[in-house]
C-alpha cells in the first residue's frame, strides 16, 4: 500500500503571526488547525485570516478541519433556512479549503452544515482534487439533513472517498445524535472495502456488524458502540478479519442491568461466535447482561491471537469467569476491569483473595498475568487485605508502571500508603482517572541539634 511523507512544515515568527478565532498552528501534531463555525451571526474564522494561514504562514502544513460545533447558534434545525450572508461567508471559507484537498489529512463534518454549504456551490465543487493525505473523517447528523440537500451532499462525499487507494490508512467515523439505526445505504460510493478503521457512534445491529466485518476485509480498528438486535443470521462458517487489530463490541447501555429482561441481551456473544480475528490484540466489551465462557473461548482459541490490552465495562461476570478469562490470555500488559450496574453504584467481589495471590509472583513470574504494565479496576472490587498490597508491590515499579482505582472514597489506609510508597519508586497512581494527590511530608532536620546557637 502507497503511504506519504509528511511534507516539510514551515516555522513562522509567532511574534508577527496574528491571532483568528477558529484557526492556529498544532506544533505538537505539526497540524494546521480550522474550526468554521457560527457564532453571533458571524462565521470564524474570517476569511481573511484563513487565506492568510493557508497561503503565507503555513501553506505546506496538512490540515485538521472541523465544521462541527452546532452549540453556539443553535442553527442545526434548520440549515437551509440560514441567513444568505452567512451561508455565503461559509461558501467563501469552503471553497478556500476545498482548493487545499490534498492538504486535509482530518476532517470533522456536521452533515446538515456541509450540506448546506454544498447545495449552494455544487458545481464549484465538483472539480476539486484528490485528497491524497486524507486519514480520518468523522461525520453525525445523517439522519438530520434536510431532504432537499441529500444528492448534493452524497456528490461531496462522493468525490471525497472515489480515490480511497491514495489514502494510506482510510478511517471513517460515524456519530448520530437522533439515534438512527446504521444504514450503509447512508453512504452509497463509500468503497468500505478500503477502510482501515470503522467507528460506529449510533445504533447498530449484532446482524449488521456481522455484514460490516465481512465488507470491510481490511479493517484494523472496529468499533461499535451501541449494539441491539437482531443477531446475525447465517455465516455458518465465521467469518476471518484478517487485519484487525482492535475490536470494541458494547451493547446499548439504556437497556444494560436489566438481566433476562434486556432485550438485546447476549449480542455481543452472538458477534464473536460468527468471527477469527488472528492479529487481535486490544478487545473492549461493555454493557452486556452475561458472560458466556464458552464463545470468548472459543473465539480466542479460534482466533489464536495473542491479546495485549483487555477491557471489560459493565459485563456480569464472576471472578471465576474472570480469573478463567486471565488465564487464556497469558500475554496481557494492559487490563481493564470496570464495575457491574449501569452507574457503578454497586461492585461485585471481582479480586478476592486468591486471585490476587494467583496474579502475585513468588520469583519465578508463573503467575496470572505476568506481563501486565497497566491496570485499571474499581477499588470496591477488590477485597480488602494484604494480597493486594503485596500484588501490587512484588510487580512494581519493574513491571507494572500504571494503575487507576476507580470509586475510591473509602480507601483503605493501608493501601492509601501502600500505593504512596510505590509512587515514590515509579509507579505512576491514578484515582478515578486523575493523578493521586499524596500529602507532602515534612520532616525536621537532624543536623538542627548540631547548629551553634
Amino acid at each position: 500500500m502507497q503511504t506519504y511523507a509528511p511534507m516539510p512544515i514551515s516555522y513562522p515568527s509567532h511574534e508577527l503571526e496574528p491571532n483568528y478565532p477558529g484557526i492556529y498552528f498544532n506544533s505538537r501534531d505539526k497540524m494546521l488547525e480550522i474550526d468554521m463555525y457560527i457564532e453571533q451571526f458571524r462565521v470564524h474564522p474570517p476569511y481573511k485570516g484563513l487565506a492568510e494561514y493557508l497561503h503565507h504562514y503555513y501553506p505546506k502544513a496538512l490540515l485538521r478541519i472541523s465544521l462541527w460545533d452546532w452549540r453556539r447558534d443553535e442553527v442545526r434545525q434548520d440549515p437551509i433556512q440560514l441567513d444568505p450572508k452567512i451561508v455565503q461567508d461559509l461558501r467563501k471559507n469552503f471553497m478556500l479549503l476545498c482548493q487545499h484537498i490534498s492538504k486535509w489529512c482530518e476532517v470533522r463534518f456536521d452533515l446538515p452544515f456541509l450540506a448546506a454549504v454544498s447545495y449552494q456551490s455544487p458545481n464549484d465543487t465538483s472539480g476539486i482534487g484528490l485528497p491524497k493525505s486524507l486519514r480520518k473523517l468523522e461525520v453525525r447528523e445523517m439522519s438530520s439533513v434536510n431532504a432537499q440537500l441529500v444528492n448534493s451532499l452524497h456528490s461531496f462525499l462522493d468525490q471525497l472517498w472515489r480515490d480511497m487507494d491514495f489514502m494510506p490508512y482510510p478511517n471513517l467515523r460515524i456519530m448520530e445524535t437522533a439515534e438512527p439505526e446504521f444504514d450503509t445505504r447512508m453512504f452509497p460510493g463509500l468503497r468500505y472495502r478500503k477502510l482501515s478503521e470503522l467507528c460506529l457512534d449510533t445504533i447498530c445491529s449484532a446482524a449488521q456488524v456481522v455484514d460490516l466485518l465481512s465488507l470491510c476485509p481490511t479493517l484494523r480498528k472496529a468499533v461499535f458502540n451501541e449494539l441491539v438486535g437482531p443477531k446475525p443470521r447465517g455465516h455458518t462458517t465465521p467469518i476471518t478479519c484478517t487485519y484487525l487489530r482492535h475490536l470494541t463490541l458494547e451493547n446499548d447501555n439504556i437497556s444494560f442491568d436489566q438481566g433476562e429482561n434486556n432485550p438485546y441481551i447476549g449480542m455481543i456473544w452472538e458477534v464473536l461466535r460468527k468471527i477469527n480475528a488472528p492479529a487481535l490484540n486490544e478487545l473492549s466489551l461493555g454493557y452486556e447482561d452475561i458472560w458466556s465462557t464458552s464463545v470468548f473461548d472459543r473465539f480466542i482459541g479460534n482466533s489464536k491471537c495473542g491479546l495485549e490490552k483487555l477491557r471489560l465495562v459493565g459485563i456480569k461476570m464472576s471472578d471465576k469467569d474472570l480469573y478463567r478469562a486471565l488465564a487464556k490470555n497469558q500475554h496481557l500488559r494492559e487490563l481493564t476491569v470496570q464495575g457491574q450496574s449501569a452507574h457503578g453504584e454497586y461492585y461485585d467481589l471481582m479480586f478476592p483473595m486468591d486471585l490476587l495471590e494467583r496474579m502475585t509472583h513468588n520469583g519465578d513470574w508463573n503467575c496470572l498475568c505476568p506481563h501486565l504494565q497497566r491496570l485499571e479496576v474499581a477499588y470496591p472490587s477488590i477485597q480488602r487485605s494484604d494480597s493486594f498490597r503485596r500484588m501490587l508491590q512484588c510487580r512494581s515499579p519493574l513491571r507494572l508502571r500504571f494503575i487507576n482505582l476507580i470509586s475510591t472514597r473509602d480507601i483503605d489506609p493501608a493501601d492509601f500508603q501502600a500505593l504512596e510508597e510505590l509512587a515514590k519508586k515509579g509507579l505512576s497512581v491514578y484515582f478515578d482517572g486523575s493523578p493521586a494527590q499524596f500529602p507532602v511530608r515534612r520532616f525536621q532536620s537532624n543536623w538542627s541539634h548540631y547548629m551553634p546557637r
